[in-house]
């Protein structure tokens, strides 16, 4: 078993530390104790934890929820965009890597949305998002 000692000066604002939530999956905790100490050079606090390390951490798997696509709604995305020009390659791979977020989209705004894509990027590309868009909306279905 061992034990780790944490020394966190006291601050003005305020301060929420979870050590649990901090070690777990990593390792066993036992026990865990807090107290403030007063110094001379302010306030402490310190944070003692027992715990047992484990020998290999493997996070588990987030597991990947399944969308099911419209029916040629891929084949019409893809088509479009290696068709298409954009002023940036980013773009066209966020919109292919994506392709399960993409029913989502209901306005423009919502491509900001997508990994490795920022407003900057859509607002420089807006017509050949605009036009992701539009086949976006063909394949929603009517409210």
């Amino acid at each position: 078993m061992k034990i780790k000692t944490l020394k966190i000066k006291v601050e003005n604002e305020n301060q929420d530390f979870d050590f649990q939530e901090f070690f777990t999956g990593s390792n066993q905790i036992f026990y865990t104790a807090a107290h403030v100490v007063k110094e001379e050079g302010g306030m402490y606090w310190y944070a003692f934890i027992t715990y047992e390390p484990q020998k290999s951490y493997s996070p588990l798997p987030i597991p990947r929820q399944e969308i099911e696509l419209p029916k040629g709604f891929a084949d019409e995305i893809k088509s479009y965009v290696r068709s298409a020009s954009a002023n940036k390659t980013r773009c066209k791979n966020a919109i292919l890597g994506g392709m399960d977020q993409l029913p989502k989209i209901k306005e423009i705004e919502g491509f900001y949305l997508l990994r490795n894509l920022s407003n900057k990027s859509v607002n420089e590309d807006s017509d050949f998002f605009a036009a992701v868009l539009e086949i976006i909306k063909k394949y929603q279905p009517a409210v």
